[in-house]
């Protein structure tokens, strides 16, 4: 404990900060709308790149697991304070150790989270500053499970059962072939 005291304030671990991300991601970011995400130019959508970094710990985490990176839908209140429509928060340590076509993937994955809203005959919903209203995508597939229940249990366990209807439907969809035994 005396160490700790011993440290000055230079010295000590920081927490939590955040910083925008450079050019470089929100670049990046565009090219992926422009290729798969179209209807988030079409409401000129706008998203603030934000870097997480935590010194102690997971600089982000979403139901308690850690998070490579988090999407945002901002709400009204700050949107009208200046804010963007979305955020996406990124683990700086985290992106540094990804491939490109990992990052881009990471990018991607986030933006496809955001969907504009639309009415009954098919526009875009604003709200009452003008700005697209966004809904969250959730994602196809969530899992959760311990190796231990599927040792117990076998194909009887809800955790195996889910690796095994992921992996047929990759199977079904071309993404992933087995091997050969």
């Amino acid at each position: 404990w005396q160490d700790l005291y011993l440290l000055t304030p230079l010295e000590q671990p920081m927490p939590k900060t955040y910083h925008e991300c450079d050019s470089f991601i929100s670049d990046t970011a565009r090219k992926i709308i422009q290729k798969y995400h179209p209807d988030l130019i079409e409401a000129d959508v706008t998203i603030m790149y934000m870097f997480a970094r935590n010194d102690k710990g997971d600089a982000l985490t979403h139901g308690g697991y850690p998070a490579t990176a988090l999407a945002k839908i901002n709400n009204l209140r700050d949107r009208v304070a200046g804010l963007t429509d979305a955020t996406i928060l990124i683990d700086e340590e985290r992106w540094e150790e990804l491939s490109d076509e990992s990052k881009d993937a990471l990018l991607d994955h986030e933006l496809h989270h955001f969907v504009v809203r639309r009415n009954k005959i098919g526009a875009f919903e604003y709200d009452d500053q003008n700005r697209p209203l966004l809904r969250m995508r959730k994602h196809d597939w969530q899992m959760g499970g311990f190796n231990e229940i599927v040792k117990r249990h076998r194909e009887a366990a809800l955790e195996y059962q889910a690796v095994e209807h992921v992996n047929s439907t990759w199977v079904q969809m071309e993404l992933f072939v087995p091997s050969a035994a």
